[in-house]
């Protein structure tokens, strides 16, 4: 009987504790924010008091022109309160600057929203989080934030070759170091093109493909890196001459 009773009361406590572990998801302070996951909800809050705005921080490393995704929203609709705000502050900023410092981005709501970012250069940015301004309000929210990183593709062809000669093909998509890219080809009098092939990345982001010439004239090839769930696409078209 003893044993049963501790069970049962174990399972309210675990839960309290859970909760409370996910409303002290942000850091008080810049210098402890944690990281904030990819892809992956996290819970966030600080209860009300008197004239203070409730403020949790988080940090996000990214790479010039990456592009950023944040889907956050309030989890607690008491009508007294503000919503919540989510200001992107500049990897230069700390706890000792960031007041009155100008916001990369920002965004609020009282329900549910999006914020879509391109980072302007390389650095550990700060996510601020808090009430709108509310001071004495509760600050609850959920958010959810998501990273592509930007992609460059080079594409190189000789400049001239002669009809149904060998064509190599090389090239390399800067900021990805899987996936594929496709290739295609057009003659400049027509509309429609044509697949060539397709060439894997290497490691360094590196591919080529080796084709064959045909008919006389100038023609354009297309290389389009698709992308995925952390890449953004990219694509480049150059010119070839056959003789």
């Amino acid at each position: 009987m003893t044993s049963r009773r501790l069970i049962l009361l174990g399972v309210p406590l675990a839960a309290l504790f859970f909760v409370a572990a996910a409303l002290g998801g942000g850091g008080a302070t810049i210098a402890s924010a944690p990281e904030l996951p990819r892809d992956q909800q996290v819970l966030g809050g600080q209860p009300a008091q008197v004239g203070v705005v409730p403020t949790e921080f988080w940090r996000v490393k990214l790479l010039a022109a990456d592009h950023v995704k944040i889907d956050y929203g309030v989890t607690n609709h008491d009508q007294l309160n503000e919503g919540v705000r989510i200001c992107v502050l500049a990897p230069s900023v700390t706890d000792y600057t960031q007041e009155g410092a100008n916001c990369q981005a920002e965004s609020s709501t009282d329900s549910k929203r999006e914020l879509t970012w391109s980072a302007p250069s390389a650095g550990r940015y700060t996510l601020r989080v808090d009430t709108n301004g509310c001071g004495g309000c509760e600050l609850a929210y959920e958010l959810t934030g998501s990273v592509r990183h930007f992609t460059a593709l080079a594409l190189h062809a000789p400049g001239l070759v002669r009809a149904h000669a060998k064509v190599r093909l090389t090239g390399k998509v800067s900021g990805a170091n899987s996936g594929s890219v496709q290739l295609r080809i057009q003659r400049k009098a027509q509309h429609a093109w044509k697949v060539i092939g397709s060439a894997a990345l290497s490691e360094t982001g590196a591919f080529h493909l080796t084709t064959h010439a045909t008919g006389r004239g100038s023609y354009r090839i297309r290389a389009f890196f698709r992308g995925d769930r952390s890449h953004l696409p990219s694509h480049k078209v150059i010119l070839l001459k056959v003789e």
